[in-house]
């Protein structure tokens, strides 16, 4: 099973209210992000990124009810960012969705 890191998630989730999948509001927010440059020197950056507090508030809502695990990681530059992946009772929950939907959800996400 793949964990999926805060940022990626966000990115997603935005890429889905941007698309009309998701019907959540999104707001420019400050985050302090990290990443590694061509030379493979660590590079940190505070920029505003579109987030969505209601899509946040839904990953916690689903993790307080054990659809998805958490996980609070550090990086090499003390940056701590959660991720997070789908528990046996997600992916039981995934199983009953309907054929249409499933589809729809697959031909967004990939």
């Amino acid at each position: 099973e793949t964990w999926i890191r805060e940022l990626p998630l966000n990115v997603l989730m935005y890429e889905g209210i941007v698309a009309g999948k998701l019907d959540f509001d999104y707001a420019p927010s400050s985050r302090i992000y990290s990443y590694t440059d061509e030379d493979g020197k660590s590079v940190v950056k505070r920029r505003f990124l579109n987030f969505s507090e209601e899509g946040r508030s839904a990953i916690e809502d689903l993790r307080e009810q054990e659809f998805l695990h958490g996980l609070k990681l550090t990086n090499h530059d003390d940056i701590t960012m959660t991720a997070v992946q789908v528990s046996h009772k997600g992916r039981e929950l995934l199983a009953q969705l309907a054929p249409m939907l499933r589809l729809e959800v697959e031909e967004f996400v990939y």
